[in-house]
Formats: C-alpha cells, sequence, structure tokens
C-alpha cells in the first residue's frame, strides 16, 4: 500500500520489456526469476489496490450510514414496542370493562 508512485514509473518500463519474464530469467538465475515475480506483484498490487482504494472508502461510508440507520430504526422499534405494549394492555382493560359489565 505504500509502494511511492515515483518508483512505480520507475520500474513500469522493465515491466513492459518482453525479457523481463520470469520464465526467460530464470534461464540466468533463479534467484532473480524469484525477484522479477515479486517485482511483477508488487506493481500489479499497487495498480489493484489503486483502484480498490476508492471503494474501501465508499464502503467505510456506507457502512457508517446502515450504522446511523440501523440505530434510528432500532428506536423506532422500541417506540412501536411500547405503542404495541400500551394497546395491548387498553385492549385488555376494554374486554375487562365489558365483561364486567355483562354480569
Amino acid at each position: 500500500d505504500n509502494i511511492p508512485e515515483a518508483i512505480v514509473q520507475k520500474i513500469a518500463p522493465y515491466i513492459a520489456r518482453e525479457d523481463f519474464d520470469p520464465a526467460a530469467i530464470r534461464k540466468a538465475s533463479v534467484a532473480c526469476e524469484a525477484l522479477c515475480m515479486w517485482t511483477r506483484a508488487m506493481y500489479k498490487y499497487h495498480h489493484v489496490a489503486k483502484a480498490v482504494e476508492p471503494k474501501r472508502k465508499l464502503l467505510a461510508d456506507a457502512e457508517a450510514s446502515l450504522e446511523i440507520t440501523m440505530s434510528k430504526l432500532r428506536g423506532a422499534q422500541a417506540e412501536l414496542k411500547g405503542v404495541e405494549d400500551k394497546i395491548a394492555e387498553l385492549e385488555a382493560n376494554y374486554i375487562e370493562a365489558v365483561d364486567k359489565q355483562a354480569k
């Protein structure tokens, strides 16, 4: 995540070269093949990470917004539960009063 853009620009010409290929370099040195593979991987990772970073920020914003909305929903659900409990209590009182009046 911390590869400076200047470094990426400096290695770009090497990445583009046809002879900077792990298979081709292996003929000269196995150690250099590993370095070539690592350099290519870091170059690719840099570009992928650069493309993904705005999406990570959008995700973080969306998750924060979701948490705020869920908090409001929990508050509304608690309020609804209170109203439903009050309605159930009033219905019970009404039924009790009707039964009492019928007797």
